[in-house]
């Protein structure tokens, strides 16, 4: 288990983070690219992103009802950490929620206990709990893994860009993963996520591109969870990428604890 303690205050983060970039400027590549030319850049993209820190905005709307908000602060370390912090008032910690591997943390100071599982349980988990934005979902629609496919793709050229389905083998049969949608300059447009169903159950939209430290990254993305029947907005106010003491923002420090409980 990593070190866990708690967040109380993280304002002097949200101080220190610098102001997006503006908009990048998208510039086609030659229509006549080979596909797996095409797919080598589009990995090329985000491959020297090793993990980002950013002051983001997020609204969650759930089927028939309204829209709930809050600020907060998200933390990703490849391949397969990630951490959201929800912001009250003057930056003091609503909520916390780190996904380290294939476990789980949650602390609200409100409650005092640091709650810990399997990363298959937090989606259910966090429903009781009325937190609606799942990291682990944030973390895949900025950063799916393209080697999980193996080799397998099928690809798509449009006059408006390009479709590459990544695709598995699954009981003899070739299921898809996830379908990315890419505009003629590779800025990233769309991505879908399949179940293993092979049904489609997560719509990521990204609005607006922004340059920092060389790597373009979205300024908006919105993921709607069909399964689950609500729609996250994510909002990138400010990054920071491979920042320096990257480990340390998967260790929560602060506060007062009162116990560990097990989430099953």
């Amino acid at each position: 288990m990593p070190t866990i303690k708690v967040a109380v205050l993280l304002t002097a983060l949200l101080i220190a983070l610098p102001a997006c970039a503006p908009r990048a400027l998208v510039k086609p590549i030659p229509a006549d690219t080979p596909p797996a030319k095409v797919l080598e850049m589009a990995r090329a993209k985000d491959a020297g992103i090793k993990g980002i820190r950013a002051s983001v905005k997020v609204s969650v709307q759930m089927d028939g009802k309204n829209a709930q908000g809050f600020d907060g602060v998200l933390y990703v370390q490849k391949p397969d950490k990630v951490r959201l912090t929800g912001l009250a008032f003057m930056g003091f910690t609503v909520f916390d929620i780190l996904v380290n591997g294939d476990k789980f943390y949650f602390y609200q100071p409100d409650d005092g206990y640091l709650y810990t599982g399997p990363k298959s349980a937090l989606g259910g988990f966090l429903e009781k709990r009325g937190v609606k934005a799942d990291p682990d979902v944030l973390y895949r629609s900025l950063f799916f893994d393209m080697t999980n496919a193996q080799g397998r793709y099928f690809f798509d050229s449009t006059a408006e860009g390009y479709n590459i389905f990544f695709v598995h083998e699954q009981d003899g049969v070739t299921v898809p993963l996830m379908r990315a949608e890419y505009d003629r300059g590779l800025g990233l447009k769309e991505k879908v996520f399949y179940d293993e169903l092979a049904r489609p159950y997560l719509y990521v939209r990204f609005e607006g591109t922004v340059e920092e430290g060389g790597y373009t990254l979205p300024a908006k993305l919105v993921a709607k969870d069909t399964k689950n029947g609500y729609t996250v907005t994510v909002t990138f106010e400010k990054y920071l990428v491979n920042p320096e003491g990257l480990d340390g923002d998967f260790a929560i420090e602060g506060g007062e604890l009162k116990g560990i409980r097990e989430i099953e």
